[in-house]
């Protein structure tokens, strides 16, 4: 806790509320915007601001108080911007039968912002990696044209 009472804990909390809303309302300022079939990015200093917010606390894994303290395994703690159990490029299986245990409606309502933007971050990263790969296979193949054999 600092001099005002604030515990780390809430800060981060605030901070992983913070993230889902900026995910959710960047795919909303995105919807609005006419992007065409491909989602256009928000670019902040000319990088896609939902891809970066996802390595934003990755130094957080190098702190094992805080490691233990959010109960997420350490190694999770990378690439894992909503500080969730399950990293991104994983699917939480229980995830639906968490959520239906949740009776309080304001808790409830947090877990679906949660995993609307963990869906967010999740198919940005997927669209990244398929552009990447149909990148790198088109630039293999016009080498693949240019060597004469």
């Amino acid at each position: 806790r600092d001099a005002s009472g604030v515990s780390i804990l809430q800060v981060l909390t605030q901070f992983r509320d913070i993230t889902a809303k900026v995910c959710i309302n960047t795919v909303e300022w995105r919807d609005g915007s006419g992007g065409g079939d491909l989602p256009r990015p928000f670019l902040w200093h000319g990088e896609n601001y939902i891809l970066k917010m996802c390595d934003d606390v990755d130094f957080l894994s190098e702190c094992d108080t805080l490691v233990s303290a959010l109960k997420v395994e350490k190694s999770k703690m990378i690439g894992n911007p909503l500080m969730l159990p399950n990293t991104l490029q994983e699917e939480d299986a229980d995830a639906e039968a968490l959520d239906a245990t949740v009776t309080d409606s304001k808790k409830k309502k947090e877990r679906q912002v949660l995993r609307a933007a963990e869906k967010i971050l999740r198919l940005e990263v997927k669209f990244k990696d398929a552009v990447e790969a149909a990148s790198d296979s088109n630039f293999t193949n016009n080498n693949n044209n240019n060597n004469p054999d």
